[in-house]
Order: structure tokens, then sequence, then C-alpha cells
């Protein structure tokens, strides 16, 4: 998805998806908004954070209430694996 409003859209009941990454650098976009406009359209969803600010200020707040992981910018393709892996298998909170 384009936009968190895209992704709403996208994320309906039937639409088979395990994990969200969450970039949190989208413009004109409020990260913990949509973080917490995903959780409310799919409360069980795994949310994979991801950034290439060197602090983002959002994470934290996002991690305590329920993503799975932040995967800082520039990354490499077997840290994005890892990422995915982790996250799918993170319990539900």
């Amino acid at each position: 998805a384009t936009s968190g409003r895209q992704a709403l859209e996208l994320l309906t009941d039937d639409a088979e998806v395990d994990l969200v990454i969450l970039d949190l650098m989208m413009p004109r976009e409020d990260p913990t908004t949509n973080f917490h406009n995903l959780r409310k359209r799919r409360p069980g969803i795994p949310v994979l954070l991801c950034t290439g600010l060197p602090q983002s200020d959002p994470a934290p707040e996002l991690l305590r209430n329920g993503a799975v992981g932040l995967l800082r910018k520039p990354f490499r393709m077997n840290e994005l694996w890892y990422a995915v892996k982790q996250g799918l298998s993170a319990p539900v909170r």
C-alpha cells in the first residue's frame, strides 16, 4: 500500500495478510494513527516498524503497544528476512 488509508482498505477481514510492515517515515502520514487504525481493523495482526531515522520518536511507544519489532533502514535482505520471521512468530499482544 502507498498510504495508511490504502492499507486499511486492503486489510479486509478476508484478506490473507500475515504481517504489516509500517514505514514510520511516510509523507503526510501519522505513524501512530496508522498503527492504531491497523490494529483496530485487525487486532491480532503483527506490525513490524521500519524507519530510516536514527531516532524515531513513535517507535518506543508503538513497540510498547504491540508492534513486533523495529527494522532500521538501510537494511540487508537477511535482516528483513530475520525481522519478518521474528514478527510472524511473535505472540499476539
